[in-house]
């Protein structure tokens, strides 16, 4: 049975040069499994094209062999590439390939180098005719001067087929210059990416250390009031210790002088006792005079 698919035909020529110059990029970032199934739907690839960009063993060679089909999948293949891009998530690059500017200016390129080889082609032509005009052109009845001045314009057309070729060389250059560009611009985009999701981290980290210091600037208020609380309590109880001090002070003062009057007594009693001593004098014994009292009989039967 035949592929009734591959019988569509190239897409047009100025798609497929955008297709081309973005080849490198479409390769560095495109899964072709996400699109296969998309454009299979949409009649663009057939099952056998599916089935082999799938097998693939490597997504770059899945890339690779998708853009090698896709530009012989018909006119309407580069509309449902790009649509497909933009549906799974592949915007930026659906946008890159559809900048009209970028596209128009590749195709120029294309086509004016054609041009000039095609050009280039004729001039070595008429040179060719020319060397055979000189040799017999006494024979076709052309004068000298018209022979040279054919030969001046095919000279001044070497030249400026000489300054377009200079001219499609540098539009090469600066293609090879805008698609390094891209390259760079798309490593820059990707390197902001990682920075970005690098500063939502730091951002969630630094959220994450306010709520900490947050809560622990309340913990920190509510331990300083309680430091207040307990300033507070010792100043009173310094103050009833001072009270304390100064009474135990007055108390040993009283205690002192208790003592001291104590110790002045005991001094003239042990010197009363040492003079009694030696004067062997008996201490004198105040006679106590008892109270006679009467007995009273008691009768047994009496109550008490």
């Amino acid at each position: 049975m035949a592929r009734l698919v591959t019988e569509k035909g190239k897409m047009r020529e100025d798609e497929e040069m955008s297709i081309r110059a973005y080849t490198s990029e479409i390769e560095d970032i495109l899964e072709a499994k996400d699109i296969t199934g998309l454009l299979f739907s949409k009649g663009i690839l057939d099952f056998p094209d599916r089935q082999e960009i799938e097998a693939s063993p490597s997504r770059i060679e899945r890339a690779k062999r998708f853009l090698n089909t896709i530009i012989f999948r018909g006119p309407n293949a580069f509309s449902e590439f790009v649509c497909a891009l933009k549906e799974k998530g592949y915007k930026d690059l659906a946008d890159k390939l559809t900048h009209k500017r970028a596209t128009d200016e590749i195709a120029m390129l294309i086509r004016d180098g054609r041009k000039v080889d095609e050009l280039n082609q004729d001039l070595d032509d008429l040179k060719t005719r020319m060397k055979s005009m000189e040799i017999t052109f006494h024979r076709t009845g052309a004068t000298k001067r018209e022979v040279d001045s054919l030969k001046d314009g095919i000279e001044n057309m070497a030249l400026t087929l000489e300054k377009i070729e200079n001219l499609t060389k540098t539009s090469e250059e600066t293609v090879a210059t805008i698609n390094s560009m891209h390259r760079q611009l798309r490593q820059k985009d990707q390197e902001l990416a990682a920075a970005q999701v690098e500063i939502q981290k730091l951002k969630a980290d630094v959220w994450k250390l306010e709520k900490e210091n947050s809560s622990l600037r309340g913990e920190l208020k509510k331990q300083k009031g309680m430091v207040e609380n307990l300033n507070e309590e010792m100043d009173i109880v310094k103050e009833k210790n001072t009270a304390l001090e100064k009474k135990v002070d007055e108390s040993q003062a009283n205690i002192t002088e208790i003592l001291r009057e104590q110790k002045k007594e005991m001094s003239e009693m042990k010197k009363t006792i040492q003079d009694i001593t030696a004067h062997n004098k008996p201490l004198a014994v105040k006679p106590v005079k008892l109270n006679p009292r009467g007995i009273i009989h008691r009768n047994r039967f009496q109550k008490k």
